[in-house]
């Protein structure tokens, strides 16, 4: 139960930040150097999540 939680909140920021930064970079719009400091942070985030996620899972 716990690894599905993880697994789709990661899931979900890392989609977010991604889509984010797409619509940016397709718009053409300038974002300050922390905005994207702040979609790397909330990418590395997600990734941790699905990471605790599929160890959660592969516990036995």
């Amino acid at each position: 139960m716990m690894s599905t939680f993880f697994l789709t909140v990661g899931f979900t920021l890392m989609m977010c930040a991604c889509a984010r930064r797409a619509y940016l970079d397709i718009t053409g719009r300038w974002v300050p150097v922390e905005g994207y400091v702040f979609g790397a942070v909330i990418s590395f985030v997600g990734a941790l999540l699905i990471l605790i996620g599929i160890l959660l899972t592969a516990a036995p």
